[in-house]
């Protein structure tokens, strides 16, 4: 069956769902708009918020159409039975923040021509407010959605819309729409999905950019895009050159750092953030700008101890942003900074957060200190670092205390004493390690080193050192100091971890039967510790290939009813993370790899 309802060129309806964001809607809009001028395609947006937005779109040249926002399954679908009504061939969905060019609109007509039901890109470039820099991004990795298209700009034809009654989506979902999307057309037309056109942006000439202007909704999304494997950072002109002049002012504006202090003067200082930061380069700066841009609203105040060998510009772009700067002679001490910031705060609470990080949830910040604030000293948020791995590192970190009482104490991989009672909340922080690990462990292996001739009967600096040499690769000496560190502080929670290390790198180093020892040993300190009941079960994976591979004689002909979910461990624990590779033992065909 063709896809085009008649033997003239297919008629292409745009589709888009506005709420919030006016600056980068419009700019959306106008773009999509002069793309479309000469197709002479159905061009209509979905808003919720009535009579300003209504006037905002119509004067760009895009029908509207008012829906509630919530949930936005319907309020998509609603868009979706107006354009049905007006008789188009096809339907590209675009987000109100993605940017597209003529040879998108062009490729997808073609497809409509050609009968093809469904199409899609599987690569996009991502811009955000504060960076000069792009992403360009490959697609979804290895993995359960290797090979899908981006839900941006994809193309839907009227055949396969009418096969879901023009309701792609499930009307109840508010999250995850484009999922969403694919699991009921794949339910409902598996025939027509699998004709699907997957192609990315050079091959057809299309161009699709998404533009992040809020720090809050955004960092997430740009974090996970950023640590996929074979993302690239690239200059932002590469990825906005195809605008025209006037587009790409406009687009700039409204992604350069907000000017002016990200707080507001207040009589009463109840937050202070306290930062301590080296600023070397351009690249240092455009962090320093993210990071304080990610507490707007949130602090009264923000003191930053500036290590003395940062670049003048520093100082200029961090009071232009309303920062008090003071500049520190470096003495290899980071306790030392973070307690002369705290020292120079005035507020009941101190925020402590660092040049290369930003504060997801400043509302959650906020109502635990409201909820909490008089029975707590310390606040804990959870801290995602993304280090190249599929998922970001995750652990609790206390970052707001009340101020007086607690400080910093080691020069290296300093730790807050003092304080008595902890809450936890559901802010985040969020940073990045990818491509850092080498250069930050030689930063702090000498102060480390240094640490451990200073105390040799201090478990930190033993930790600390384990972690370290385990980052990068060495084996022999993390677990020298892991062992060390388990010697000391066998009980501790805080150094728990060593026990970890330790029993991974058996495991590594010399097999199942004396990780096994290992383990029994951590768990009998730490028995509730998930990391040790996770490596008793990798434990048991690794015997158990080993006893796949080499089936004792007995068992030879009895048919295994494991070895087909056995191949697919290899490609799990790559994508868990997991500490070690399966290999074939012996020359079981059912061993996996």
């Amino acid at each position: 069956m063709s896809a085009t309802r008649s033997s003239q060129a297919p008629r292409l309806g745009l589709l888009t769902c506005v709420w919030q964001r006016v600056g980068v809607a419009e700019c959306v809009l106008t773009r999509a708009a002069t793309v479309a001028r000469q197709s002479q395609a159905e061009l209509l947006a979905v808003g919720s918020e009535g009579g300003a937005r209504r006037d905002q779109v119509t004067g760009l040249a895009w029908g509207y159409l008012h829906a509630q926002n919530d949930p936005l399954g319907a309020k998509w679908n609603a868009g979706m039975a107006s354009l049905r009504a007006l008789g188009v061939d096809g339907v590209l969905v675009l987000g109100s923040d993605d940017l597209i060019n003529e040879g998108l609109l062009s490729a997808w007509r073609s497809e409509l021509k050609a009968g093809t039901p469904l199409a899609g890109l599987l690569d996009l470039f991502v811009v955000r407010r504060g960076d000069s820099r792009a992403l360009y991004w490959p697609g979804y990795p290895e993995g359960p959605r290797f090979g899908e298209t981006v839900g941006a700009g994809r193309l839907l034809s009227a055949e396969l819309l009418d096969r879901v009654d023009w309701r792609p989506w499930p009307d109840e979902v508010n999250r995850g729409l484009d999922g969403a999307m694919m699991t009921k057309l794949r339910r409902v037309a598996p025939d027509l999905v699998a004709r699907e056109r997957r192609v990315g942006m050079q091959a057809i000439g299309a161009v699709l950019v998404d533009v992040k202007t809020d720090p809050d909704v955004d960092m997430n999304h740009w974090s996970a895009l950023a640590e996929s494997p074979g993302t690239q950072l690239i200059d932002r002109e590469h990825a906005l050159g195809f605008l025209p002049e006037d587009e790409r002012v406009e687009i700039e504006a409204l992604l350069a750092p907000a000017p002016g202090p990200y707080w507001e003067s207040r009589e009463q200082t109840r937050i202070s953030a306290a930062i301590v930061m080296r600023c070397d380069d351009v690249l240092h700066l455009e962090e320093a700008g993210r990071c304080l841009m990610s507490i707007k609203g949130l602090v009264d105040e923000c003191v930053v101890v500036l290590d003395d060998r940062s670049i003048d510009a520093a100082d200029e772009l961090l009071r232009g942003l309303g920062a008090s700067v003071h500049r520190r002679a470096w003495t290899d001490d980071f306790s030392a900074a973070r307690n002369e910031a705290a020292g120079r705060c005035r507020g009941e609470w101190i925020l402590v957060i660092d040049r290369d990080e930003e504060l997801i949830g400043r509302d959650a910040l906020r109502e635990a200190l409201d909820l909490h604030g008089d029975a707590a000293d310390a606040i804990a948020v959870n801290v995602h670092s993304y280090n190249g791995r599929p998922r970001p590192e995750t652990m609790a970190s206390v970052r707001v205390y009340r101020r007086g009482c607690a400080e910093y104490r080691y020069p290296v991989h300093n730790q807050l004493e003092g304080y008595r009672r902890l809450r936890q909340c559901d802010a985040r922080i969020v940073t990045s390690y990818t491509g850092q690990m080498d250069a930050r462990a030689q930063r702090a292996l000498p102060m480390l080193e240094k640490l451990i001739q200073e105390s040799p009967e201090d478990p930190h600096g033993h930790y600390f050192l384990a972690r370290t040499y385990a980052a990068i690769g060495d084996a022999a000496r993390a677990i020298e100091h892991a062992r060390r560190c388990t010697d000391l502080a066998p009980d501790t929670p805080a150094y728990a971890g060593s026990w970890v290390w330790v029993v991974a790198m058996t495991l590594q180093r010399q097999g199942p039967d004396a990780a096994e020892k290992e383990l029994a040993e951590a768990l009998r300190h730490h028995p509730e510790l998930p990391d040790l009941r996770y490596l008793q079960v990798v434990t048991a994976s690794w015997r158990w290939a080993m006893t796949m591979a080499d089936t004792p004689v007995p068992y030879a002909f009895v048919p295994s009813q494991w070895g087909e979910q056995f191949q697919h461990l290899p490609a799990a624990a790559k994508l868990l993370g997991m500490p070690f590779s399966f290999e074939t033992i012996g020359d079981g065909d059912d061993a996996g790899g």
